[in-house]
């Protein structure tokens, strides 16, 4: 099976399959959350999954007379389905049943993946971050792909610390961290001074922009969101949350409603457990310690005699888009 090239892709939303409903987000807006609570918990994940990681493309990433069903009609042109069961991805693995187009689209009660996206009789709800948040997360995430591999090319080592200033020492620290496979961001926060994290994350931004734009976790996804609702046939099965009302009350009741025995649904307790959990394995801390930073003017670049402000203006569209949709009939506010 050959994958062709990825020059083509245009989208990868994430979708979680709850029995009511199908949630799709993006990396960096609450998918680990979602895996876990589509899934029946941390540790069905493993075996139990249901969530798909779908790459859409405007050509067709396979050798089409292999994987015919792969194809989805948007309403001006028609594009290309990828899942992980096409490309052997480990993933794969993890779903009880999902090992090919047929039998997921069966179990979706589903004839091609138009019907399934398009017109499925269940709501199609869409999970929203504030932009910035988002930003600095996935920044935080591109990092750790940057110094995990940084000592094992030289000139690239040399270049960060000729930058930087940092010692051999204060740079190992980094090394260190970032290839430990329980690391988490606070370990980070405790070794290293405040400012010396600034340093680098400025480094990342100033110097090494293209690793960060590139990167799925930082890319803008609202206007394939935008695109994806205004193909879908029955606008009243549109549902836009926030990823930061998910802690409240009625949030709790809105994805307990995703299940089809009410017993199966959330409760306070799971929610919590969950949200705890995974705020351990994330990047919270450095993330506040970068918005904080960025609230402070720390990240305006000066060149030329001239102030550049490259965060907002990436984010600038995604930010309207977001208050866009905020602001849409669509919308369910969960905050208490």
């Amino acid at each position: 099976m050959n994958i062709i090239h990825n020059v083509n892709r245009i989208f990868e939303p994430t979708v979680s399959v709850f029995e009511k409903a199908l949630v799709i987000n993006y990396k960096k807006v609450g998918t680990r959350f979602f895996r876990t609570v589509s899934s029946g918990g941390l540790d069905a994940c493993n075996t139990n999954n249901k969530q798909i990681d779908f790459m859409i493309s405007n050509e067709s990433m396979m050798y089409e007379d292999k994987f015919v069903s792969n194809k989805i009609n948007y309403k001006f042109s028609n594009r290309y389905i990828t899942a992980p069961w096409h490309i052997m991805d480990k993933l794969a693995e993890s779903f009880p049943r999902w090992k090919n187009d047929t039998d997921f689209l069966k179990d979706m009660g589903a004839e091609s993946y138009t019907e399934l996206f398009f017109e499925n009789k269940k709501d199609i709800i869409f999970v929203v971050r504030n932009p910035l948040e988002r930003f600095f997360s996935g920044v935080v995430q591109c990092a750790t792909s940057y110094f995990y591999s940084l000592g094992d090319i030289q000139e690239e080592y040399d270049f960060f610390k000729k930058v930087t200033g940092f010692s051999d020492d204060t740079i190992k620290i980094f090394i260190h961290l970032y290839k430990n496979t329980q690391f988490t961001d606070q370990q980070l926060v405790n070794s290293l001074p405040t400012e010396f994290i600034l340093v680098t994350y400025k480094y990342l931004l100033e110097y090494r922009w293209h690793l960060l734009v590139s990167d799925i976790h930082v890319q803008p996804y609202l206007h394939h969101f935008l695109e994806f609702m205004h193909n879908i046939k029955d606008s009243s099965k549109i549902k836009i949350i926030d990823l930061k009302h998910l802690r409240s009350e009625k949030a709790i009741i809105f994805l307990s409603n995703l299940y089809e025995n009410q017993q199966k649904g959330l409760h306070v307790g799971d929610v919590e457990n969950t949200m705890r959990t995974l705020q351990f394995e994330s990047n919270s801390k450095i993330t506040n310690i970068l918005a904080s930073a960025y609230t402070s003017g720390n990240f305006i670049i000066k060149a030329s005699g001239m102030s550049i402000f490259p965060i907002e203006e990436y984010i600038h569209h995604e930010y309207t888009l977001y208050n866009e949709l905020r602001s849409s009939s669509h919308f369910i506010n969960l905050e208490d």
